[in-house]
C-alpha cells in the first residue's frame, strides 16, 4: 500500500549526507579507508529497499520486529561514530587556527592516532552487524520497496478545527448537567459521579464542556481541574486540587498540612472537582485523597473520568455513567469536519462520500477515530488515496493495546514527521509538551531535514510540530506555570493517551518516559526522562543514551561525574541544578543544555568546548552572574536564553556567533567587544530582542553596525536604556535614530530613552505590522511622536513622560487619514504635567480619531483637566485614577465597564444614561455628591468605596441584572433609594456610619450580606428576612444598634456575628454549618436569648457557661464548625452539665474567655465526628485541667 516512507528512511538519508560531507570524505581519505566507507553506503543502500515492507511486517512479524530493533540500533551507532569523526575534525580545524603551526592538525591525520584506530573497530564492528542483517532480509521475505523518498514538505495549507462543537454528546452533556446542578439533601458530600469507557471516546471532552458551562460559576463557589493520570500520589494530587482551587502555591512538604490547608479552603465552599484520567484501584489512597473534600458545603460534586470500571465503583456515589459509542451520523458529522468535506464539494469528487461513510464505519462510533482519520485524508482529493485508507491490512491490527487506526494515521505519516512524532514517547501521559521545547529536542537529534531554500531548521521543525496538530496528533491546552510574579497561563500541547501509547509501540526500548514501569531500560536505550535516583541506578547501562530529561535536581556525586562519560549524550535538561561538573565539556556530541531555574552562579569553562552546542537555555538562573569569556567559540549556538539571569555584561566577541538566531537578552557593554556593534554580524536573529544599557554605547556609529534595520526576523525589540540621568540628548536621539528596526517589527518597547524627542521613524507608517508598542520612563520628551499614522497598531502605552504638557495634533500626525484607525487599547500613565488632551479634528464628519478602541486607561496624571476626546464610539473600558483636576467625565455610550478612582473633583458623569454599563468602581471620590444608579439599566456589578461627599444613591428604574452591590467608606451616605433588585446575590456594606436602612425587603434571591461598622444600621425586620429564603451566607460585624428577628432562613449555612451588643436571637436556619460568635459585649442579655427562648436566671453560675447550647442542636441540627469569643467574661466551666453539644461538630473554638477553668472531657469526647478543639487567649485554663475522662486534642 503506498503509505508513508519508512521511519528510518530520513535517517539513512541523513547518514548518505554525512557520508559525503567533507569533514568525513577527509577523514576517511587520510586513513586509507575509502573501501569501508563505500561498503558502508553499499549496506545501508540494500537495507533502504526493504525498509517499507519492513516497516509493515514489523507489527505482526515478531522477528521482522527484532530485525527491524537491531537496525534502528546499529543506525544510532553509525549515526554517532560519523557525529563523531565530523566534530573531532571541526575541533581539530579551529585549535589549528589559533595555533603557531600545523602541528595538532598532522598529529590528528596520522595513523598512528588512537581516536583513529578506535573509530576504525567501531566502524568494522558496525559493518558486521550490517552484513548479518543484510543477510537475513531474504530469509525474513523482505521485498525491495521504494526507498530514499524526499523528505517530507510541509503541508501549504493547514487547518486546526473549532473545537467548540462536540459532537454526539447533547444528551450526555445534558444528563451530567443536570446531576452537576442537582442539590438533593440526601446524597452524599461531596457526592461523585464516574465517566467510565475505554480510550478514545471523548469523555474527557465530554467533562471539559460540563466544566466550562456557563451556569456552573453561578451554582459553585469554587472549581478546579486536575488531571490524575496513572501514578496515584495523594499528596501530588490534593496538592494539584488546592492550587485549582486557590490559583496559589502551596508550600506544605507534608501530606497533613496540606489537608489542613485544603480543609480550610473549602470549608463552607460548595465546590466542583473534575478528576480526569483516574487509574487507581487502591480504596485505601481514594480515602485519604477524599478526607478535606468533605469539608465541602453540601451539594459539592466530584466529576471522575476513567476507563476502568472497577475505578468507577471506587469512587462514585452516584451510578456509573458508561459512554457509549458515538452513532453512524454523528462519527460521519465528526469525521466529515476533519476531513474538510464541504457541500461545495464538486461532482467529480462525490464518490469520496461513499467511501468516506464506509471508513466511518469501521471507526466503529469511536470519536478520535474519525478525528484522526479524518484528518489524515485533509486536502486529499483522490480516490485512491481514501480506498487505501478503507481496505488496509492495519486496520485488523490490534497488537500492544493500540487502535488499528491510530497506527493507520501513523503509516501514512512522512519519515521525517514519523521520527519526530516517535521521539515524543519519551513525554508520559498528560504532560505538557510546549512547542519550542520539542522544536529544540527535535533539531538536537537531528530528526530535522532543512529545505535547501531560505528555510531556517526551526521553520522546518514548526512545520512538523503544526502538521502533527493539524492531524491530531497533539491536541492544544493551556498549563498554570509558576514564574516570579505568580501564576501564567502557558500554551501548551498534550497528546491523547492513546496516542502516547502509540509513540511508546513504535519507539519500544529506545525511549523511556520514567512512568511507564511495564518497560525496562536496556542498553539500546537512547532517549530517557527519568528522576535522579533511577538515573544512577542505571548510569552504566544507558552508555549509548542521547537524551536525558531530569525530572528533579537531586543526585548523587559520583552519579554526576559518570554523567559526563555518557559521550553520546545530545540532550540534557537538568532544571534547578545547583552544580554543573568541570567536565561537561566531554560531551562532544551535546546539542542541547537546559539549565533552567538552576541556582549555579557560572558555568564551568569547558562549556566552551562543545562544539556542537546549539541550544543554551539560562531561563531564571538567579544567580548566574557571568558567561564564560570564551563563549563565542560556540559557532553552532543558535538559541541563548537568559532571560531572569543577574548578567551585568555579555562576554566578548558574541558577533562571532553566527548561527545565533534566539537571543532574548543582549545587555551592551563598554568595551568594544562587547559593545552593540557585536550584534551586527547575527544576521540570523528572530523572534525577540531586548538590548538593555543602551546608555553605553558611546558613539552612534556602533548602533549603525548594529544593523537592527537588516534583521528582518525579528518580531519584537526591546530598548531599554539605564536610568542614570540625562547627559547628551542630541546624542541618545543619534543612538535610537541608528537603532531603527526593520519594518517587520510587531512588538516594540522602548524604556528610559533620555532624548528630549523621538526620531522620525517612531510613528513612520511604514511599520505596517507593528501591532503593540510601549513606551516607557522617557521622562526628558517634551513631545509625543506621531503615532497615529501606525495603520496596524492595536495597543498603545505611554507611561512616566513627565514634561509632556498636551496630546494633540503631533500625536496624530499629518495624514489625510483619520489617526489610530486600529487601535484597541490605549494607556496612558505617570504623565503628571499633562493638562489637556486636544481632540482630532477632521475635516470630514464621522472620520475620527479612534473608531476601534475599546479600552482607555489613565492614571495618576493630576493636572488633566479635559480627560476624553468626545468621540469614542466603540469604547468598552475605562479606567481612571488620580486625576485631581477632572471635574466631570463625558463618557460613551458604548462603555460596559467603569473603573475611577482618586478623581477628588469630580462632581458628576455624562450622559445620564449608559445602555451597557455592566460593572461600575468608583472610589475616593469625595466631591460626589449623589449617583443615579439607573444611569446603567444592565449594571451587574457596582463597588463605591470612599466617597465622603455621597450623601444618596437612587435609581428611580428597575435594576434587574444588577448581581453584586459593595458600599464602603462613605460616611455620609444616609440613604439609599432603589426599586426591585430581583437579581441581586451579594451585597456588602462597610464603615457606612449615616446609613440607618437598606431595602433588603427587593431582594429575593440574595445569597450573601456582609455588614460592618455601620453604627446607625438597626434592623433586619421579620418582614425582611422572610425574603431571604436563598441567604447562604449572613456576616455582621461591629453593627451596636443591628437587630436580626427569630425567622426562618432555610439556605442560610454561615452566620458570623461580631461585636453587635443590641443582638437578642439568632435566626433558625437548619441547613447551617459555620456559627461564629464574638465580642458581644452584653454577653448575658444575648445568651439568655439565643433561639429565641428564654432560660431561668437561676440556672446561671459562675462555673458554668450560661448558654443554652442544648438548643444548638435544634436550631442548627447541621452544625460542625462552632467559634466563640469573648462571649461572657464570668464563664468558669465548658460545656455546662447536662448539656449535649450538637453531634455534627466536626471543629470547636474558644478564645478569650478569661475566667475559665476546666473542660468536661466526657462531654467533648461524646463527640465523634470531632476533628479539632482550638482554645486560645483563655490564661485561666489548661488543656488538662478537665472533668471526666482524659481530654484528647487533635488537629
Amino acid at each position: 500500500m503506498p503509505v508513508g516512507e519508512a521511519f528510518l528512511s530520513a535517517t539513512l538519508g541523513v547518514l548518505f549526507d554525512r557520508m559525503a560531507s567533507r569533514p568525513v570524505l577527509d577523514f576517511f581519505k587520510s586513513q586509507q579507508l575509502n573501501a569501508p566507507l563505500k561498503k558502508l553506503k553499499n549496506k545501508l543502500t540494500i537495507i533502504n529497499r526493504v525498509l517499507d515492507d519492513a516497516e509493515d511486517k514489523r507489527h505482526t512479524d515478531p522477528f521482522v520486529k527484532q530485525w527491524h530493533d537491531e537496525l534502528k540500533d546499529v543506525v544510532y551507532d553509525a549515526e554517532d561514530l560519523l557525529d563523531e569523526i565530523a566534530s573531532e575534525v571541526q575541533r581539530s580545524e579551529i585549535e589549528a587556527q589559533s595555533q603557531t603551526s600545523l602541528q595538532k592538525a598532522q598529529d590528528f591525520a596520522s595513523s598512528h592516532n588512537p581516536f583513529k584506530r578506535r573509530k576504525n573497530e567501531r566502524l568494522e564492528k558496525i559493518l558486521e552487524t550490517l552484513e548479518d542483517l543484510v543477510d537475513q532480509k531474504d530469509a525474513l521475505g523482505l521485498m525491495d520497496g521504494i526507498g530514499g523518498k524526499p523528505s517530507y514538505q510541509r503541508t501549504p495549507t493547514t487547518w486546526i478545527p473549532d473545537e467548540s462543537v462536540i459532537y454526539g454528546r447533547d444528551d450526555d452533556k445534558e444528563a451530567i448537567m443536570k446531576w452537576v446542578l442537582s442539590d438533593h439533601p440526601n446524597i452524599s458530600n461531596p457526592d461523585v459521579l464516574a465517566i467510565v469507557g475505554h480510550g478514545g471516546l471523548g469523555k474527557t471532552t465530554l467533562a471539559q464542556h460540563v466544566y466550562v458551562s456557563s451556569t456552573v460559576p453561578d451554582c459553585f463557589d469554587k472549581k478546579s481541574w486536575v488531571c490524575v493520570a496513572e501514578e496515584f500520589d495523594v499528596f501530588k494530587v490534593t496538592k494539584d486540587i488546592l492550587v485549582g482551587f486557590t490559583n496559589k502555591s502551596s508550600n506544605a512538604d507534608n501530606l497533613n498540612q496540606l489537608q489542613s490547608e485544603l480543609m480550610l479552603v473549602l470549608t463552607d465552599q460548595k465546590f466542583f472537582l473534575v478528576l480526569d484520567d483516574d487509574w487507581n484501584r487502591d480504596y485505601s489512597k481514594w480515602e485519604d485523597l477524599l478526607k478535606p473534600l468533605k469539608f465541602g458545603r453540601k451539594g459539592s460534586k466530584i466529576l471522575v473520568t476513567t476507563r476502568d470500571e472497577a475505578v468507577a465503583n471506587l469512587t462514585r456515589t452516584s451510578p456509573i455513567y458508561p459512554l457509549q459509542k458515538l452513532s453512524g451520523d454523528d462519527c460521519w458529522s465528526l469525521f466529515e469536519k476533519h476531513a474538510s468535506l464541504g457541500t461545495d464539494m464538486p461532482s467529480t469528487h462525490r464518490d469520496l462520500v461513499w467511501i468516506g461513510k464506509q471508513i466511518v464505519k469501521k471507526c466503529d462510533g469511536l470519536p478520535l477515530a474519525a478525528k484522526v482519520i479524518g484528518g489524515a485524508l485533509r486536502g486529499k482529493r483522490e480516490s485512491e488515496d481514501w480506498k487505501n485508507i478503507l481496505e488496509s491490512d492495519t486496520w485488523d491490527l490490534a497488537n500492544d493495546n493500540i487502535l488499528p487506526v491510530l497506527k493507520i494515521s501513523y503509516q501514512f505519516l512522512q519519515s521525517e514527521l514519523k521520527r519526530c512524532f516517535a521521539y515524543c514517547a519519551v513525554f508520559p501521559k498528560d504532560c505538557a509538551i510546549y512547542k519550542e521545547q520539542v522544536i529544540r529536542l527535535w533539531m538536537a537529534e537531528g530528526l530535522l531535514t532543512q529545505s535547501k531554500g531560505n528555510e531556517d531548521i526551526e521553520q522546518v521543525g514548526e512545520g512538523c510540530f503544526d502538521d502533527l496538530v493539524s492531524r491530531s496528533f497533539f491536541q492544544k491546552s493551556e498549563r498554570k506555570y509558576i514564574c516570579r510574579g505568580g501564576f501564567l497561563m502557558r500554551k501548551c500541547f498534550l497528546m491523547h493517551d492513546l496516542i502516547n501509547d502509540l509513540a511508546k509501540s513504535i519507539s519500544g526500548e529506545f525511549c523511556f518516559n520514567g512512568v511507564d514501569r511495564s518497560c525496562e531500560i536496556t542498553g539500546r536505550i537512547r532517549h530517557l526522562r527519568t528522576d535522579g535516583w533511577e538515573l544512577g541506578k542505571h548510569i552504566f547501562t544507558i552508555k549509548r543514551v542521547r537524551t536525558i530529561l531530569l525530572t528533579d535536581w537531586a543526585i548523587e556525586e559520583e552519579v554526576i561525574d559518570r554523567l559526563t562519560t555518557l559521550t553520546r549524550l545530545r540532550v540534557l535538561c537538568w532544571h534547578s541544578s545547583n552544580e554543573l561538573p568541570d567536565a561537561i565539556g566531554n560531551l562532544m556530541h551535546l546539542r542541547c543544555l537546559d539549565l533552567s531555574n538552576s541556582t549555579i552562579g557560572r558555568l564551568p569553562d569547558s562549556v566552551v568546548s562543545l562544539w556542537n552546542l546549539e541550544t543554551l537555555i539560562l531561563f531564571n538562573c538567579e544567580e548566574l552572574e557571568e558567561l564564560p569569556a570564551k563563549i563565542s567559540q560556540l559557532i553552532n549556538l543558535s538559541q541563548l536564553d537568559i532571560r531572569g539571569t543577574d548578567l551585568t555584561r555579555m562576554p566578548p566577541h558574541m558577533g562571532k556567533l553566527k548561527k545565533l538566531g534566539e537571543l532574548d537578552y543582549y545587555i551592551v557593554g563598554e568595551e568594544s567587544d562587547c559593545s552593540i556593534k557585536e550584534l551586527g554580524p547575527l544576521e540570523r536573529l528572530r523572534g525577540r530582542l531586548l538590548i538593555g544599557n543602551l546608555r553605553n554605547v558611546s558613539q552612534v556609529q556602533e548602533s549603525v553596525e548594529a544593523n537592527l534595520k537588516g534583521k528582518e526576523k525579528l518580531k519584537e525589540l526591546r530598548l531599554v536604556w539605564n536610568d542614570e540621568g540625562i547627559e547628551d540628548s542630541f546624542h541618545e536621539r543619534n543612538v535610537l535614530e541608528k537603532l531603527q528596526p526593520h519594518s517587520n517589527i510587531e512588538q516594540l518597547s522602548i524604556y528610559g530613552y533620555a532624548g528630549t524627542r523621538f526620531p522620525d521613524w517612531v510613528g513612520d507608517s511604514s511599520f505596517s505590522k507593528m501591532v503593540k508598542l510601549k513606551l516607557k520612563g522617557c521622562k526628558y520628551c517634551f513631545s509625543l511622536p506621531a503615532l497615529g499614522q501606525l495603520g496596524s497598531l492595536k495597543r498603545l502605552s505611554i507611561i512616566e513622560f513627565e514634561e509632556i504638557p498636551d496630546v494633540g495634533p503631533e500625536f496624530y500626525g499629518k495624514s489625510n487619514k483619520p489617526p489610530f484607525g486600529c487601535l484597541e487599547s490605549l494607556t496612558f500613565i505617570g504623565m503628571r504635567q499633562w493638562k489637556e488632551w486636544v481632540p482630532y479634528s477632521s475635516k470630514d464628519e464621522g472620520d475620527g480619531a479612534f473608531p476601534l478602541l475599546q479600552k482607555l486607561v489613565i492614571e495618576d496624571c493630576p493636572n488633566l483637566i479635559k480627560t476624553l476626546p468626545v468621540d469614542l464610539p466603540s469604547l468598552k473600558k475605562l479606567t481612571m485614577s488620580n486625576l485631581h483636576e477632572a471635574t466631570r467625565l463625558d463618557l460613551g455610550l458604548a462603555l460596559e465597564e467603569i473603573d475611577i478612582e482618586e478623581c477628588g473633583n469630580l462632581k458628576c458623569l455624562q450622559p445620564p444614561h449608559l445602555p451597557s454599563l455592566t460593572k461600575l468602581r468608583i472610589k475616593q471620590c469625595d466631591s460626589l455628591e449623589s449617583f443615579p444608579l439607573d444611569m446603567g439599566p444592565v449594571l451587574e456589578e457596582i463597588e463605591i468605596c470612599n466617597c465622603k461627599g455621597l450623601n444618596c444613591l437612587s435609581a428611580a428604574a428597575e435594576l434587574e441584572h444588577l448581581e453584586s452591590l459593595q458600599i464602603g467608606n462613605c460616611p455620609n451616605l444616609t440613604e439609599i433609594q432603589l426599586t426591585h433588585l430581583p437579581s441581586l446575590r451579594r451585597v456588602k456594606i462597610l464603615r457606612c456610619q449615616s446609613l440607618e436602612c437598606f431595602p433588603f425587603y427587593l431582594c429575593q434571591v440574595l445569597q450573601q450580606i456582609e455588614i460592618r461598622e455601620c453604627e446607625k444600621l438597626k434592623c433586619l425586620s421579620a418582614a425582611v428576612t422572610a425574603e431571604l429564603g436563598h441567604l447562604k451566607s449572613l456576616k455582621i460585624e461591629s453593627c451596636p444598634m443591628l437587630e436580626i428577628p427569630h425567622t426562618h432562613l432555610p439556605s442560610l449555612t454561615l452566620l458570623r456575628i461580631w461585636g453587635c451588643d443590641q443582638l437578642v436571637s439568632l435566626p433558625r436556619a437548619p441547613a447551617l454549618q459555620q456559627l461564629k460568635i464574638a465580642r458581644i459585649t452584653e454577653g448575658d442579655r444575648f445568651l439568655r436569648r439565643i433561639g429565641g427562648a428564654s432560660r431561668d436566671r437561676n440556672r446561671a453560675s459562675h462555673t458554668s457557661l450560661y448558654f443554652p447550647l442544648d438548643l444548638l442542636r435544634i436550631i442548627f441540627p447541621s452544625l460542625s464548625h462552632l467559634e466563640l469569643e469573648s462571649c461572657c467574661e464570668e464563664v468558669e466551666s465548658f460545656p455546662p452539665e447536662n448539656v449535649l453539644l450538637p453531634p455534627t461538630l466536626i471543629s470547636l473554638a474558644i478564645e478569650d474567655f478569661p475566667n475559665l477553668k476546666s473542660f468536661d472531657s466526657t462531654a467533648l469526647q461524646s463527640l465523634t465526628c470531632l476533628q479539632e478543639l482550638r482554645i486560645r487567649y483563655c490564661p485561666s485554663s489548661s488543656p488538662f485541667q478537665h472533668k471526666g475522662s482524659p481530654l484528647l486534642l487533635s488537629a
